[in-house]
């Protein structure tokens, strides 16, 4: 029965964490979309760390023109601040945003930033409408983002993207896990 259980979590896990390209690099996005880089990467925030390692790799490997961060203070916040800080102890989490954590965390460790982050938002829903604001106050135009997130969560965010943008917008799923 144990088997069944991990076999059936696995399953959900890959569902949910879609990821469209298996490495995160241009030669990847050539072969599967025509593009050396796409036009904007996003980071979602969340609890989990390593979704700033993927979104420090795509700034090392040149995968988009623009590198956002989205997230504001939601129901995982405290727990990013806590692991941060813990694993970190010099970066400062308190009253941070998680765009700003994720910011501070990719500095620190990668020596890398985002070109902007997003710091309102606090939950699913708003995560993309505010990205939209962003990009529109910006004049940040795009037909390819990459959107990355806890795998629980990346299927529900490119379905939220794809209710807003138009169908020739390429959406590529990079689940951080």
């Amino acid at each position: 029965m144990d088997s069944n259980v991990a076999e059936n979590i696995n399953i959900l896990a890959k569902f949910l964490g879609t990821r469209d390209i298996d490495v995160l690099n241009q030669e990847e996005l050539f072969e599967r979309y025509g593009i050396h880089q796409a036009d904007v990467m996003v980071l979602f925030g969340g609890s989990i760390v390593e979704g700033g390692d993927v979104l420090a790799s795509g700034i090392k490997n040149f995968v988009s023109k623009k590198y956002i961060i989205v997230g504001g203070a939601g129901h995982t916040t405290d727990t990013l601040r806590q692991v941060v800080h813990l694993e970190y102890p010099d970066i400062e989490t308190t009253d941070l945003s998680e765009a700003e954590i994720f910011q501070k965390y990719i500095k620190h460790v990668y020596g890398c930033k985002a070109d902007y982050l997003e710091t309102k938002s606090t939950n699913c829903g708003n995560n993309i409408t505010y990205l939209l604001d962003l990009l529109k106050e910006n004049n940040i135009s795009f037909n390819s983002i990459i959107l990355s997130q806890d795998a629980s969560m990346q299927r529900r965010m490119a379905a939220g993207l794809k209710k807003y943008v138009k169908d020739d917008v390429i959406i590529i799923n990079y689940a951080t896990y």
